[in-house]
């Protein structure tokens, strides 16, 4: 009998294995956990492998291992344009952020992907200043500002519009909407910028951790559950050939 039980563990594995199961979010377009702790690349942990350019920030303890702080002079992370990032059918763009005092006067950046600062191309998230560092969100001219941020501290930020919406949410719980009057205003050849703007002009002064894009609008109970994920554990969630070789470990030991 334990030899029967030990033959249909196995054949469950294989099934799993190769029948489709563990197939990763196709929507996930982005992972960066900042989790490589030295040099300067940041590993993209989505099916993409669309890695990051480091080009000043230093290495730091974060929210979830290691993170990027950022100097607010001239600090930025480049990724470079590909379809998939121009997220022109809607999306989730979520970050943590350690805010500190320093960067842009006015509208430091945590992400952005436009050929302008003045929020009329692409899609940024970002920081308004004159409003206590209020959560402020730019697609294809539509903008608006959320509710401030504290300083020195951790916050999770989330944005989603699907063409008709966009949602703001902060620590998982939803700050407001604005209506989206169009789609997103196509950005082909500009990069994704974090921790600055595409002529760095917008710079960021803190830390920058669990960067996650989604090419499509996670709901609130999506929201709530990634803000307390990983860039790891969401890759372990979406994709369970991740847990192949513990499931593995597992069937052996019976």
């Amino acid at each position: 009998m334990k030899f029967a039980g030990f033959f249909l563990s196995v054949l469950a594995f294989f099934v799993f294995v190769t029948t489709g199961h563990g197939q990763a979010d196709e929507t996930l377009v982005l992972a960066l956990s900042f989790d490589d702790g030295q040099g300067d690349t940041a590993k993209d942990s989505s099916q993409y492998g669309f890695d990051a350019s480091i080009q000043g920030p230093q290495w730091v303890d974060g929210k979830f291992n290691k993170a990027l702080e950022f100097d607010g002079v001239d600090d930025f992370v480049e990724v470079a344009d590909a379809p998939e990032l121009r997220l022109l059918n809607g999306a989730t763009i979520m970050v943590w952020g350690f805010i500190r005092p320093g960067g842009h006067a006015s509208w430091p950046r945590f992400i952005h992907k436009a050929d302008t600062t003045g929020g009329t191309g692409g899609w940024e998230v970002l920081l308004d200043r004159a409003l206590g560092d209020a959560v402020r969100v730019c697609v294809g001219g539509a903008c608006n500002s959320f509710v401030p941020l504290s300083s020195e501290t951790w916050h999770h930020v989330a944005v989603t519009f699907d063409e008709t919406t966009i949602k703001v949410y902060v620590e998982g719980e939803q700050a407001g909407e604005i209506p989206q009057p169009g789609p997103s205003v196509d950005t082909p050849d500009l990069s994704v910028i974090i921790g600055n703007s595409f002529n760095g002009q917008r710079q960021y002064q803190g830390i920058i951790d669990e960067v996650k894009v989604w090419s499509r609008a996670l709901d609130a109970n999506e929201i709530k559950m990634q803000m307390n994920l990983s860039v790891k554990d969401t890759i372990t969630a979406v994709d369970p050939r991740s847990r192949v070789t513990a499931t593995w470990a597992e069937i052996k030991n019976q």
